[in-house]
């Protein structure tokens, strides 16, 4: 016997103004019209137009496809048909990565991860141009003009413990080990 009928998918999803409210506010109910392939259905049939307008119509309400998809409705629906990019020919495009913006971000930078984890979209496009060796030199002059401590530091670190580091050595007889040794229980 069927979970829910199709009616009761479409009433539910009915009462979300966007698919992703009702994904998320309605888990079970989805993922089985989902699973039973209702989902165009109960999308769009209340509405009197057909399914490529539905959802060109409603991306005209957002300026970004990042919008559309948080906010808005038929965003996963329309992702998947041939009809998307007629969806999102009017909106706002990100940032165009050439060779010269690449390098351009990467001298903001100190690091190599500060300049993943800020301008994710100028990383991932400089391996795709083939110049992030060119912005790891950039970063690495950066460091250096700057006087970047973290090589010293590291070099610091894989030097011996001793007073010149800065650390005192203990003196373990000092304390009394016997009775740390005597209150180990053997294993076998």
């Amino acid at each position: 016997m069927a979970k829910y009928s199709i009616a009761e998918c479409k009433f539910d999803a009915e009462r979300f103004p966007t698919e992703l409210l009702w994904k998320n506010n309605s888990k079970s109910i989805y993922t089985y019209a989902k699973a039973q392939l209702w989902i165009e259905f109960c999308l769009f049939e209340h509405k009197k137009i057909s399914n490529e307008e539905a959802c060109i119509e409603e991306a005209r309400k957002w300026n970004t496809e990042h919008d559309w998809a948080k906010l808005g409705r038929f965003h996963s629906y329309a992702r998947l048909q041939p009809f998307f990019y007629k969806c999102i020919e009017h909106m706002r495009r990100y940032k165009t990565w050439t060779t010269e913006k690449c390098l351009d971000d990467a001298k903001q930078h100190m690091t190599i991860s500060d300049w993943h984890k800020s301008t994710g979209g100028g990383y991932n496009a400089s391996k795709k141009l083939g110049c992030r060796a060119q912005c790891f030199e950039l970063i690495k002059q950066n460091q250096i003009e700057s006087g970047y401590k973290k090589h010293q530091r590291k070099k610091e670190l894989d030097k011996p413990a001793t007073e010149e580091r800065g650390i005192e050595l203990v003196n373990l007889s000092n304390y009394q080990v016997s009775n740390l040794v005597s209150s180990v229980k053997p294993l076998f």
